[in-house]
């Protein structure tokens, strides 16, 4: 690996499962590699044609996670059938997004808010900390003018 100093490759990050501690889903930091290909799926959507006759191109939020999962996955302990779900070393990012799409989807939306956690612009956005949104004040009517006409 090259040295880039403060752009340095982070480690990966191992994310211990809400319900079950013992198991765990690690995460290796998205590169340039990863960026493009997510960048390449998110613009290559379905194609919808609207009343408009216009057709626009539709990736779901489901599909991007699946994607984003798939781009960082590094290793697992979770097992499917008595096997590892994921080995890298010999799975391709296609079979990997096939192992997470049979995932139960309270696991599958956990693992995308745990990326969005440990690699930042990727999964999903963690919720912000601190200050409440205030509710504005309702705006007093407009004073009523009196009319020109007369």
């Amino acid at each position: 690996m090259s040295d880039f100093g403060k752009y340095a490759v982070i480690d990966n990050v191992r994310y211990p499962l809400e319900r079950e501690p013992e198991m765990w889903w690690e995460f290796k930091p998205p590169t340039a590699r990863e960026e493009i290909a997510i960048n390449r799926f998110t613009q290559g959507g379905s194609i919808k044609q609207s009343a408009d006759g216009i057709e626009r191109k539709i990736v779901t939020n489901a599909e991007i996670a699946l994607e984003e999962l798939a781009l960082t996955a590094a290793a697992t302990n979770i097992e499917i059938d008595g096997m590892p779900a994921i080995d890298t070393s010999t799975m391709s990012v296609d079979s990997i997004r096939e192992v997470i799409s049979s995932f139960p989807k309270e696991l599958f939306w956990e693992l995308w808010g745990a990326l969005g956690k440990t690699c930042p612009g990727w999964g999903a956005a963690p919720a912000k900390k601190g200050k409440k949104r205030k509710k504005a004040a309702p705006k007093a009517a407009p004073k009523a003018q009196p009319s020109k006409e007369g």
